[in-house]
């Protein structure tokens, strides 16, 4: 009796994980409340500044979240019931031709909000800014090591590593997958709405715009402190821009001659590249939202890739969030596949079955989860990147019927996900 007791009881472990964000903060949060000992280790020496404006989910997985308390249920933020789909015509201008409006319920929000309300929930005893991490390996008798700078390391039951897309935990799970620089950037920056003639373009929808290199989303946000009045709130503006590989270094050299790996951070940017990429915008969009591009500030951008990963596990070292497959911002994953996968780890760790078996069963769910991502990912992007249409010459059942076309997931690219 006690013998089956002590097997079916839950193991709790002595965890150590790898970056503090978004998808390091919800495992911190769910494992801790499980009953295991959690210890987060972030290299940056500060806390973590806005990574971005904003960005919008779903009502129910917002809900989902406010259900499990890892976000208060006044987060701020508002409500979207529209996406039009808008191409430049000279006919139609400032605003330019809407082809299509699809009727979807998001909540826009920003980064920095939901960040805030993950870390506030996660205590400072556990919570350790300024650690390098420079590997991590497994070890004898079921336990991972992490290794810091200055030759310090420490040894833990699993190490989770959500070190995002540049993850050194990546190298010890799937050393032989290398970052896929996809042939483009996200160009991002906010504009204050009172500095906008008119926010009728783009009051309660995300307008999608496209042009031969791509497409860009218009969007409010909730502004400063988390303002959500009217004048208040921010215009959240992201264009997709075509920059070849042999450019790309160029393109991410700061305004302080630093060359980054994979972003300019934000107002950061060079004076003559941010000139160029209004200019495209003149080009290429709506005066509306041309002129919104021209007046905005916080500048920043960042190179798109795809990570396909054969495994989110290898022994005791596990990868979550965009440590594992990484896919375009408009697969819609976002931050919210880290959170997914940290809430499923915790889930599976839970059950009585051995922790090694557990592991298993969640490796292969979430890899099967990052393969249809990125299946899918490649797909949108022949649709809105390299072939995108010209909205402004398509009727509503055109729009519909090529939308349906570019957003399904063909049968072979399932199954061989689910191998």
């Amino acid at each position: 009796m006690n013998t089956r007791n002590a097997h079916h009881q839950q193991q709790n472990l002595n965890i150590g994980i790898v970056g503090g964000s978004i998808a390091g903060c919800t495992a911190a949060i769910e494992l801790t409340r499980a009953g295991h000992k959690v210890t987060i280790f972030e290299r940056s020496p500060h806390a973590l500044k806005d990574r971005g404006a904003g960005m919008a989910a779903p009502l129910d997985t917002i809900n989902t979240l406010v259900e499990r308390d890892l976000i208060d249920a006044d987060m701020p933020h508002f409500l979207i019931n529209e996406i039009p789909h808008i191409g430049l015509s000279a006919a139609d201008e400032p605003y330019g031709r809407v082809a299509w409006r699809v009727p979807v319920t998001l909540m826009p929000f920003n980064w920095g909000d939901l960040y805030r309300n993950l870390r506030g929930r996660v205590p400072d005893k556990i919570y350790h800014h300024g650690r390098q991490v420079t590997s991590v390996s497994n070890a004898p008798g079921q336990k991972a090591t992490i290794s810091f700078a200055g030759g310090h390391s420490e040894e833990f039951d699993l190490v989770i590593c959500a070190d995002g897309y540049r993850s050194i935990g990546r190298q010890a799970v799937c050393p032989e997958v290398a970052m896929d620089y996809r042939g483009y950037v996200l160009w991002r920056c906010v504009l204050k709405e009172n500095e906008l003639p008119t926010i009728a373009p783009v009051e309660n929808n995300i307008a999608r715009l496209s042009y031969k290199e791509g497409h860009a989303v218009f969007y409010l946000v909730p502004g400063a402190n988390g303002a959500c009045e009217p004048g208040e709130r921010w215009l959240n503006c992201a264009m997709y821009v075509r920059v070849p590989q042999a450019e790309l270094r160029q393109f991410l050299t700061g305004a302080n001659g630093h060359q980054s790996f994979g972003s300019i951070a934000p107002g950061n940017m060079r004076p003559d590249q941010e000139e160029e990429l209004k200019a495209l915008a003149r080009r290429y969009l709506p005066t509306y939202f041309a002129d919104a591009l021209e007046k905005s500030s916080y500048h920043f951008a960042q190179a798109i890739f795809m990570i396909d990963v054969s495994s989110y596990l290898n022994g005791r070292i596990c990868l979550i969030g965009d440590a594992g497959a990484v896919a375009p911002p408009y697969t819609a994953s976002g931050v919210f596949k880290g959170m997914n996968n940290a809430i499923d780890l915790a889930g599976a760790l839970g059950c009585p079955d051995c922790v090694d078996e557990a592991l298993a069963g969640w490796n292969e769910t979430q890899t099967a989860t990052g393969k249809r991502m990125v299946a899918l990912g490649r797909r949108l992007e022949q649709a809105l990147i390299w072939n995108i249409p010209d909205f402004s010459q398509m009727s509503a059942q055109e729009m519909q019927a090529w939308w349906a076309n570019a957003a399904k997931m063909p049968e072979d690219i399932f199954a061989s996900a689910e191998q």
